[in-house]
């Protein structure tokens, strides 16, 4: 089980009022529950900042298919004749 803190953190107003209004409504248990979440997006985000690495690999993976030749260009009226074509062939 992970270890808890408590850490003490002051709002706007709006903000207060926002997740009482949240919680008033329903949509969470506690405002506790609204500022849980809000930290694992924004956990989430600064993850996602740290790792361009990932990012960088894919666009480099689609600069070397369009480099070899690989790629067309999207024709939505080929893939819906070919789509059609399927549909009447099955």
């Amino acid at each position: 089980m992970s270890e808890h803190k408590r850490i003490n953190v002051t709002v706007s107003r709006d903000v207060a009022d926002a997740v009482n209004q949240a919680v008033g409504d329903g949509e969470y248990a506690s405002s506790g529950d609204v500022v849980r979440e809000a930290l694992r997006d924004w956990t989430e985000k600064r993850r996602a900042r740290a790792q361009p690495d990932d990012l960088k690999a894919f666009i480099a993976e689609g600069l070397a298919e369009e480099a070899s030749g690989r790629l067309v260009d999207f024709d939505p009226e080929a893939v819906k004749a070919a789509g059609r074509a399927r549909s009447r062939a099955g």
